[in-house]
């Protein structure tokens, strides 16, 4: 990790993170743990709160999740009133609540101290300790500064304990109940540990036989404090915590199982009725799902959905940081492509092109020089390409002669089972009045000798995407029906999709929701 040195500080967390990830492999090795998913998940969630914070000083960034931190702790405390109720929580939960009634369970509990790792964290100076050899006892034995270290580690856990207690304790408004275990040996007599002990060794209570009397404490000059301490019954306690002269309850017997109440019975959920939202991007999954031209297709196209929707595809390991060629996905370059788009910006209208084009390129976490020269170059050459389209020209009239013209527009359509929703690329109005749906695709189609047919077969997994985007547009305008096409800017070609396509694609998605959740989870079965 010595390389990550000189990028410190210079770049975000995140970026710091992300490459240390992939330098040393930790989510794969993550996964394949006990528990992985979980693990790598935690990891994962780090980078995103890291990209959320945008910090660069590792500093800067311990103070956003102290904060995130505060934050769920004030936020734990405001808690719902229930009258007449028994509440359980923590004392940092309890924090500024007062109760008539306040009971601390297993007072008598106390963490156990002292570790036999070899390092300890001096918090004070801070630097690590650690046990040195000791060649005559043939053992690593605790060094000064670890003693030091790990008596003051002690004391501030001392500390804590106590302010915890006092906080606990004075919830209470009348009656503090506080129950521990209190146990005998031969070696010490009677004793506890933890609050209890803290509490009763200024009491001076040393024995716990004969009692079940209450005593009154002087505590200030102008109050005091009743402490009642219950009769121990030594014999009461034997039969509980032995087999014999079980109490009733445990000899009871059911004859029959009562029917369990309806709130804890388990809850049968068809797979398509947990898909309530689809976004455009699973909508493209579906429509290539459908019209998959194999069984890998329609493999990925699943996977790809159930991972978002539902989060059960099989697990893939990813580098956090494309290390290997092709550093840059086409992805990226497509939506820095369609960010120029949406604030119509080209080569010969906007001034200092490549430094907006740049800039593009930054939000989409590409930080290294050249690969933001080849994002720029490639994004500048699919432009200029879209400007020598036809469809360009008929935008740029549109927009010329101030008719209705919006990009990037967020829609939510609602069906009678689901709510879709995304972002149409572009609408606008024609002169003539006829409204136009545009969709821009930044794929290069390849594997077939026409091209033409290859992109109109391309398309076909678009067909509900669009459809979806014309739907709402329709709803919206009262009724009347846009023209949608597809443009590939890679290939400057531009395909209409007829009113009679989208609409049956439209009318098949819940039977192909249907197939998708339920025959394809046979096929995996099969498999």
């Amino acid at each position: 990790l010595t390389d990550l040195q000189r990028i410190a500080g210079r770049v975000t967390i995140a970026d710091l993170l992300r490459q240390a990830l992939a330098k040393t492999g930790y989510p794969a090795v993550l996964t394949g743990l006990v528990g992985g998913t979980r693990l790598r998940r935690n990891v994962e969630k780090l980078v995103e709160i890291a990209e959320d914070s945008g910090k660069v000083l590792l500093g800067d960034f311990a103070a956003y999740l102290e904060d995130l931190t505060a934050k769920e702790v004030r936020e734990g405390e405001a808690t719902l009133e229930a009258a007449g109720a028994v509440r359980m929580m923590t004392v940092h939960a309890s924090k500024g609540l007062e109760f008539p009634v306040v009971v601390l369970a297993d007072a008598g509990w106390e963490r156990r101290s002292g570790s036999s790792s070899p390092l300890v964290y001096d918090q004070e100076k801070r630097q690590l300790a650690c046990k040195v050899y000791d060649a005559i006892e043939s053992k690593y034995v605790p060094s000064f500064p670890y003693r030091r270290a790990e008596r003051l580690e002690s004391l501030r856990e001392e500390a804590e304990r106590k302010r915890l207690l006092y906080v606990a304790a004075t919830r209470a408004r009348d009656c503090l109940i506080i129950s521990g275990e209190y146990r005998y040996s031969k070696q010490h007599g009677w004793g506890t540990s933890g609050w209890l002990r803290t509490i009763l060794e200024p009491l001076d209570v040393g024995d716990v036989m004969g009692m079940g009397e209450s005593y009154s404490y002087n505590y200030t000059e102008h109050g005091s404090v009743r402490v009642w301490l219950p009769t121990y019954e030594p014999e009461s306690i034997k039969r509980l915590r032995s087999g014999g002269d079980a109490p009733r309850w445990r000899k009871l017997q059911v004859k029959e199982l009562p029917e369990s109440p309806a709130l804890l019975r388990p809850i049968t959920v068809q797979p398509t009725e947990m898909i309530g939202h689809i976004s455009a991007t699973q909508l493209a999954d579906l429509g290539g799902y459908r019209h998959a031209r194999s069984s890998d297709e329609k493999r990925y196209f699943r996977s790809s959905l159930r991972r978002a929707a539902f989060d059960d595809a099989d697990l893939e390991i990813k580098d956090a940081v494309r290390v290997r060629q092709p550093r840059v996905k086409a992805s990226q370059v497509g939506n820095v492509v369609h960010e120029a788009l949406r604030y119509w910006r080209f080569p010969d209208t906007t001034e200092n092109f490549q430094d907006v084009l740049r800039s593009y390129a930054w939000q989409q976490s590409i930080t290294d020089e050249a690969d933001l020269q080849t994002v720029v170059q490639r994004a500048q050459r699919l432009l200029e390409r879209f400007q020598s389209s036809t469809i360009y020209k008929v935008m740029q009239d549109v927009r010329q002669q101030g008719l209705p013209f919006f990009t990037e527009l967020p829609f939510i359509y609602r069906t009678e089972k689901r709510i879709l929703h995304g972002v149409v690329d572009v609408l606008f109005q024609l002169p003539e009045g006829q409204w136009i749906v545009l969709d821009y695709k930044t794929s290069l189609v390849r594997g077939l000798d026409n091209r033409q047919q290859a992109i109109l077969d391309h398309a076909q997994r678009y067909y509900l995407q669009v459809g979806a985007y014309a739907s709402a547009v329709s709803r919206e305008l009262g009724g009347i029906v846009p023209d949608v096409y597809i443009h590939y800017i890679q290939h400057n070609q531009t395909v209409e999709i007829p009113q009679a396509i989208w609409r049956a694609e439209i009318a098949q998605l819940e039977a192909v929701l249907g197939e998708l959740m339920g025959s394809s989870d046979a096929e995996t079965l099969a498999r």
